[in-house]
């Protein structure tokens, strides 16, 4: 796509009327129930930079970026032919029983040098919901290994998303995806979530408040059986969620004070997203674990990792009796950290760190004046991850709004309440004016019919 406009489809030859016939009956698609869903799924077939085309040859603007994945864009030829090289040079190698493999190490090496912190040590699984899953298990073992085994709770956030395994979603704060699997897991814990664009009071007051919950709630629960507090440094469930200037600094404080590991969730927001390589470094959060995952590769293939200090690392290395009790098949899969370190060499590179802040601005900007259209309530975000929220939930809404964003060649994702911008870093002032453009129509029409 070079921005300007979007080309007029392209009729590629070929059973499309049966990929999505054979897409609705056998694959199983997450996020919306194609029973009630009036639209087949949309099958994509090809991407190139920031465009994906579907079976039908017509392109769109990516402006989710896959999931919040492709942070490199699509097509990127490095990337694909280091993984090719790498699978036909190694192809799969286990980290279990003392076995190792180069690409593995060079990428926890990458890893170490660019956390913050003192964050070095690496344990590398295959998604976000692993990394977390990780996270936890980590948090509380190393509490036992300390001498401390009545720290296993963990708090979380309202509204808050970590992934939809068990102990994962036992720590994500959203009703919907917690609802047909509970009772969860006991010992998890939520508190209330900065949102300073809902709040009635000053952005300061806003903190203040939420650290006033999270203090509350160690103080009831009992500081001495508190693992860990979970958190993105900008929450994307639901809304795009930036916190006041005074939250993350009154996190660590209350962490540190209280012997709590802080656990930073950059799954989202990590390797660029928001304008910074890590999220959180827009306040200097200095976490005690991280997760990652899905920008580490920009999609070209699964990995996560969590990552954490020498001191915590030490406590599971010092004999046979203290070793991690947790395993992942394809941990440090050859082929997924060969993506990863061509991915963060291109990052780097191409200056798509500061791209991303410097597109983000100009996103912002032209996202903004849309407060003014009927029903819509606000706009928040940062880097290159923005949502448009309306003033009340209206899914029906959202979806003509969707829908309308794709007639014009966009690909966007929704919530009740907001519609989510997050395109891939490489993108254009010109593609962004052309999907602000966008926005605004698809706002206005939803809103008329």
């Amino acid at each position: 796509m070079d921005g300007a406009a979007l080309r007029a489809p392209e009729r590629h030859p070929g059973p499309t009327e049966r990929l999505r016939a054979d897409a609705r009956r056998h694959l199983w698609h997450w996020g919306v129930q194609l029973a009630t869903w009036p639209e087949a799924p949309l099958t994509l077939v090809e991407g190139r930079g920031t465009t994906v085309v579907d079976a039908d040859g017509r392109e769109y603007l990516d402006a989710i970026s896959g999931l919040g994945v492709v942070q490199v864009g699509h097509g990127c030829g490095e990337i694909a032919e280091a993984v090719a090289a790498q699978a036909r040079r190694l192809a799969f190698a286990s980290l279990a029983n003392g076995v190792s493999n180069d690409v593995a190490t060079r990428l926890s090496v990458e890893i170490a040098r660019l956390a913050p912190g003192d964050l070095e040590v690496s344990f590398l699984t295959t998604g976000g919901g692993e990394a977390v899953e990780t996270a936890i298990k980590m948090a509380r073992q190393y509490h036992a290994l300390s001498g401390e085994p009545r720290r296993t709770k963990l708090i979380a956030r309202e509204g808050s998303y970590h992934g939809l395994t068990l102990g994962a979603l036992s720590a994500t704060g959203v009703a919907v995806s917690r609802r047909p699997f509970e009772p969860l897991l006991p010992g998890f814990h939520h508190v209330e979530h900065p949102e300073p664009a809902r709040f009635d009071g000053t952005s300061e007051e806003c903190g203040e408040l939420a650290l006033r919950s999270l203090e509350a709630r160690i103080e009831f629960e009992g500081p001495e059986t508190i693992a860990a507090f979970i958190a993105e440094p900008v929450s994307t469930a639901g809304a795009i969620k930036v916190p006041p200037p005074n939250y993350w600094p009154g996190v660590q404080r209350i962490c540190a004070r209280h012997g709590i590991l802080l656990i930073v969730d950059e799954i989202f927001c990590g390797f660029g997203r928001t304008g910074r390589m890590f999220g959180g470094e827009h306040w200097d959060v200095r976490p005690d674990i991280m997760t990652l995952a899905k920008g580490i590769t920009s999609g070209y293939a699964p990995l996560s990792a969590t990552v954490t200090s020498r001191r915590i690392a030490d406590a599971f290395w010092a004999g046979p009796e203290t070793e991690f009790q947790h395993a992942a098949t394809s941990a440090g899969h050859p082929v997924s950290c060969a993506a990863a370190l061509v991915n963060i060499a291109v990052i780097e590179r191409d200056g798509l760190v500061d791209r991303a802040a410097e597109m983000g601005a100009l996103l912002g900007d032209a996202l903004r004046p849309l407060v003014e259209l009927d029903g819509v309530s606000h706009v928040s975000g940062i880097g290159l991850l923005w949502g448009v929220e309306l003033e009340r939930p209206d899914p029906a809404r959202i979806r003509r709004l969707l829908a309308a964003l794709r007639e014009r060649g966009v690909l966007a994702r929704g919530s009740a309440t907001n519609v989510f911008l997050y395109p891939p870093l490489i993108v254009t002032a010109a593609e962004v004016d052309l999907l602000a453009g966008a926005v605004a129509d698809a706002l206005t029409i939803s809103a008329s019919e």
